[in-house]
């Protein structure tokens, strides 16, 4: 019973898509007001039956398009997070986790620098390396230390209060495991230019994920009475153990 009123609302989705596409394309219009202007030519196929059939296929393929891709981010962003999944990651992961504040910024940081790695790693994995297979590792290196070094300027230039925060683990991102895994893992897969993203932005949202569930139980430690010979870093690689363990629950759902 309740599944009806769902596929009714879907119904009504998927015939106002339909209806919209075939009015844009066929006629000019949407919803009657003129869009493409008086010097567009309809594509009058798209008036006609099969027109419809052009349109059902599209949708499908576009549908098909962005399935795969979500696929890949919420695998490499749950199922196979780089540092609960695969213990990559290390340094910012203990380094910067005692705040919130600092952990949201490091995310960010290296949510931009996996973005600039892809796109440059597909490139070179689409243009360059294909002559010269022999460059691959120390081109992702290259690549990945150019993207870290100016992620450091502009934040130094914009937030000197945030470069001094995350201190020495904003260099690091240079030596960051998980981004040259990211490349290599993309390059190696043959993912496409946009799969590429998604992999990245999944990577880096997973990475994000971590440092923030880990800050905030830390933040939450500053207030509890920690046994004395639990204090310090052994708590804290021992909630890491118990974050990783909860992931572990998804592993097998996807794969990335």
């Amino acid at each position: 019973m309740p599944s009806a009123p769902g596929s009714g609302i879907g119904f009504i989705i998927a015939l106002f898509m339909m209806g919209a596409i075939r009015e844009v394309l066929g006629y000019g219009t949407f919803l009657g007001f003129p869009l493409l202007g008086s010097n567009y030519e309809p594509w009058i196929i798209f008036i006609l039956p099969p027109g419809g059939f052009f349109t059902i296929g599209f949708i499908l393929l576009a549908l098909n398009w962005w399935e795969r891709r979500n696929w890949i981010f919420i695998s490499a962003m749950v199922v196979n997070n780089f540092t609960l999944a695969y213990f990559l990651g290390l340094c910012p992961f203990m380094g910067v986790s005692g705040k919130i504040y600092t952990a949201l910024r490091m995310g960010a940081a290296n949510i931009f620098v996996l973005t600039v790695a892809s796109v440059c790693a597909w490139f070179l994995d689409t243009f360059v390396l294909p002559y010269a297979p022999f460059l691959k590792l120390i081109s992702f290196i290259l690549v990945i230390a150019s993207a870290v070094q100016i992620t450091e300027m502009a934040i130094k230039k914009l937030s000197p209060a945030l470069f001094r925060a995350l201190g020495i683990y904003l260099p690091l991102i240079t030596t960051n495991c998980a981004i040259l895994f990211m490349a290599w893992v993309q390059a190696n897969r043959g993912y496409s230019f946009f799969q590429g993203l998604a992999f990245a932005w999944g990577a880096g949202a997973g990475l994000t994920l971590a440092l923030v569930l880990m800050a905030s139980i830390r933040e939450d430690l500053e207030f509890m009475n920690v046994p004395v010979i639990a204090r310090g870093n052994a708590i804290v690689f021992i909630i890491a153990g118990i974050l990783s363990l909860a992931f572990m629950g998804f592993a097998g759902l996807l794969t990335s």
